[in-house]
């Protein structure tokens, strides 16, 4: 299993595969913008198509929403032209992506030959570095167990969590309260900082207290994390969009299920309506000295 397809090396794709590659596998990249191939260029084979990867026993797929991932395998020169019937592979999907999309995808590759399970994945880019991710795999418990040896270079968390879907429907209710934390955090600790309270302090106490969440567990890190994203309007164009489409993927299984969820959309609409430079703004003052 050293020689693995990877199709999406963006924010996330470039540190999933680059630990690999530190790992020892022999990586074969596509991703449709060159500027993202570059880092590779002396480490992995780039080719020009998703197609391309289908001779690899392994694929992962790390692109942004689930018409890129349909496009990836189904579109024009996708991942399904390439697969060759003597030796289809296992992909591995670690986008986040409607349960229904990957169920789609099952029924049109199902002739290939190749398995598909669904692997999205929580903990951001600095966690792919580390090799710190949570992993919420659906599909069969054998295609898992194929792919795991990948996966523990990844992560620490593996979790399988039922059939094709269960891992997209983990990671989107994850997301509903990952997201909300995010966001609804770093405007709580803007009110505490124009009062002077300190804010490794502050998020010590909500640590112990009904305010704990993942920012308060390790304030450091999350204050590493704002500074990170709030560096360019790009990186913050780039979250909130994902974040964006993650909270639609989570009232689109509320509309489904007929559950109600007032405050979901409540969260999503503010999201939609403040504009990125107003995010931006909102991080940047987290890093910014304490007021005078």
């Amino acid at each position: 299993m050293s020689e693995v397809g990877f199709v999406g090396v963006g924010a996330m794709g470039s540190q999933i595969a680059r630990r690999l590659i530190d790992a020892g596998h022999s990586l074969t990249i596509f991703d449709p913008n060159p500027d993202a191939l570059m880092p590779f260029e002396t480490s992995a084979r780039i080719v020009e198509s998703a197609a391309e990867c289908g001779s690899q026993g392994v694929v992962m797929i790390m692109v942004q929403n689930d018409a890129q991932l349909t496009d990836a395998l189904l579109g024009e020169h996708g991942l399904v032209e390439g697969i060759e019937g003597s030796g289809p592979p296992l992909i591995a999907v670690m986008s986040t992506v409607l349960p229904d999309t990957m169920l789609t995808i099952e029924r049109s590759i199902k002739k290939t030959g190749a398995c598909l399970i669904d692997a999205p994945v929580s903990g951001g880019p600095v966690a792919a570095r580390e090799g710190t991710l949570t992993i919420m795999a659906g599909g069969g418990k054998s295609d898992l167990e194929e792919v795991r040896p990948l996966f523990a270079v990844l992560g620490k968390a593996i979790y399988h969590c039922g059939k094709l879907g269960s891992g997209q429907l983990t990671k989107i209710i994850n997301n509903l309260l990952g997201v909300t934390n995010m966001f609804l955090l770093a405007e709580a600790l803007n009110i505490a900082r124009h009062y002077e309270l300190d804010l490794g302090r502050l998020t010590s106490i909500m640590e112990e207290s009904s305010g704990r969440c993942l920012g308060t567990r390790d304030w450091v890190r999350q204050l590493q994390l704002y500074q990170r994203l709030a560096a360019s309007p790009e990186a913050v164009k780039s979250v909130t969009d994902i974040c964006r489409k993650d909270l639609h993927h989570a009232l689109d299984l509320a509309r489904l299920s007929g559950s109600s969820a007032p405050l979901a959309r409540h969260v999503l609409d503010a999201l939609t309506e403040t504009s990125y430079a107003e995010i931006q703004d909102q991080w940047r003052l987290l890093t910014a000295p304490p007021p005078a």
